[in-house]
């Protein structure tokens, strides 16, 4: 039996309120702290996930925590809410719309303010 490989997501979620210009700040941000086969892309009008491939939930824990630490580092994103979720397959879901729930309710329950 083939063992499944682990690909994790990061949620990345700014509240409404924030200006456009902030996701291309963090968008910036997360390109120093990836490697090159991770992607973050736009999902839905103020968040962006992270496509971690071959990694695990601790991994994807650890990456959030940087981009976070990032962040706060950070002069120009001084002020920026950042609300963040990690999910990880297959221990979380089978597909991609069960992972982007598990990650959005992690998300929403834990925020981070800069």
């Amino acid at each position: 039996m083939k063992e499944k490989v682990p690909v994790s997501l990061v949620l990345l979620k700014l509240p409404k309120s924030q200006e456009a210009s902030a996701l291309l700040l963090l968008e910036t941000v997360l390109r120093r702290d990836l490697r090159y086969q991770d992607q973050f892309l736009r999902y839905q009008e103020n968040s962006l996930v992270g496509i971690l491939a071959e990694t695990d939930e601790l991994g994807a824990k650890n990456l959030q925590k940087r981009v976070l630490d990032a962040v706060h580092s950070d002069g120009r994103l001084k002020e920026l809410l950042v609300l963040a979720g990690t999910a990880t397959y297959p221990m979380d879901g089978e597909d991609i719309q069960s992972l982007l729930k598990v990650a959005e309710s992690r998300a929403m329950g834990q925020s981070k303010t800069y």
